[in-house]
């Protein structure tokens, strides 16, 4: 929008369709395959540990909700149906899905539901702080979680399910700390930091903590491991990155590369990234940004006298 000193207001109506994208298939290379889904405003797109289902959060204003992709079927399955919920992950055994929701307020914490839908979601956490749920260790008895509070400092928490859910701080500094990702083998932990004064990725031990090591050199986001544990994938922009990376009885991490390159959704939470790995380590399930062919013809509104509209919905207060 634009304002005159006039009070005169310019403002252009988005397409309805503007946060709409559709899930790919990429590989190493770049090149996509559309996933046959229908296309809606997705965001968390996160495989199942069999790679036969894909999670995805479905906005339809206000409210979000939990859906899966079955890719044999070619069929959608809701998983949620109070409040608003996004930032779903699967559980290692692929029978539940770790969300965030609003549904008993104010702020969003973490539920866990049935994956086909069945019975009711349990609250798993109770915080006045938003969170977003991360990444588990391969037994499924720790799960990473990301928590912003109310000065909008963001965090990284663990959940000990095999100690009556305790839960204790990872990372809880000055910095923003968040987006977890725990590796394959349960013994690291990927994350983004901004403690250098800019976003980049780190790897810790897990679940002790200890040394830090910097794997992105230039900024960087949005961290996966390769199943293997072999490379760790980020985001720099439009770029995808790779790193190569030793975990033996010391870390190392080699220079990053270029991948590929391409316009897809960004990070949209602080919990999982935004984008995933397939199981086999080969490609990439990412959000192309819905781009209508030809564009959709833009529209400029012109309201006048905007400041007297202003007075009568918000007067000035009375002064003593």
């Amino acid at each position: 929008y634009a304002l005159s000193d006039n009070g005169t207001l310019a403002y252009v109506r988005p397409d309805p369709a503007s946060n709409h994208s559709t899930p790919l298939w990429v590989d190493r290379q770049g090149n996509s395959q559309p996933v046959p889904a229908p296309r809606s405003w997705f965001d968390f797109p996160y495989l199942s540990p069999d790679n036969r289902r894909l999670a995805l959060t479905i906005r339809e204003d206000p409210r979000a909700d939990v859906w899966v992709w079955d890719f044999a079927r070619g069929a959608f399955t809701r998983v949620t149906f109070e409040g608003n919920n996004h930032a779903q992950i699967w559980t290692p055994d692929g029978e539940r899905l770790v969300f965030s929701s609003d549904r008993e307020g104010p702020q969003a914490n973490l539920w866990w539901a049935r994956a086909d839908g069945a019975g009711k979601a349990e609250r798993l956490t109770s915080s006045p702080n938003h969170q977003d749920p991360g990444s588990f260790s391969p037994d499924g008895k720790l799960l990473a979680f990301g928590e912003i509070d109310s000065a909008g400092n963001f965090d990284i928490w663990v959940i000990h399910f095999e100690q009556g859910r305790r839960i204790e701080p990872f990372l809880n500094t000055k910095f923003a700390e968040h987006t977890p990702v725990i590796s394959r083998d349960g013994k690291w932990i990927a994350y983004t930091s901004d403690e250098s004064g800019r976003p980049e990725i780190y790897v810790q031990p897990f679940p002790k903590g200890g040394a830090r090591y910097q794997i992105s050199t230039d900024g960087g986001e949005e961290a996966l491991w390769r199943p293997d544990g072999g490379e760790i994938y980020y985001r720099r922009g439009p770029d995808v990155l790779a790193a190569s990376v030793s975990a033996g009885e010391r870390f190392a991490a080699g220079k990053p590369r270029v991948l590929f390159r391409g316009d897809y959704r960004p990070r949209t939470g602080f919990g999982y990234p935004n984008w995933d790995i397939s199981r086999d380590g080969k490609r990439f399930i990412m959000l192309k940004p819905y781009q209508p062919d030809p564009p959709t013809p833009r529209q400029i509104v012109v309201v006048l006298n905007w400041f007297e509209e202003l007075k009568r919905l918000a007067p000035p207060a009375k002064q003593p």
